[in-house]
């Protein structure tokens, strides 16, 4: 015996772009499939592209330096903080 499911006819919504509540959280990230309110601020305005900065060689270099200056701090204090432990284990810990 087959079993035959009627299908509901839905109606076609639309969005019309109103903001009737914004429920956009400050720093959590948005999906939306459409993207149609994307481009619009936190009152439904549509928001206005800017002109992309355009940077110099010596800049973007030190954009670079300075992040790749970040990461090696990063880790040389992980590496020193690991070291530490290491040495406390086989000195006291382990004693």
């Amino acid at each position: 015996m087959q079993r035959t499911m009627s299908k509901r006819k839905r109606d076609e919504w639309v969005d019309d772009g109103r903001i009737i509540a914004n429920m956009d959280v400050d720093g959590m990230p948005y999906t939306f499939r459409r993207g149609a309110r994307r481009n619009r601020d936190a009152f439904g305005q549509k928001k206005i592209k800017s002109e992309p900065i355009e940077l110099t060689k010596k800049e973007k270099r030190s954009i670079s330096w300075g992040a790749a200056s970040a990461y090696v701090l990063v880790a040389v204090v992980f590496i020193s903080v690991f070291g530490l432990f290491l040495l406390f284990c086989s000195k006291v810990w382990f004693r």
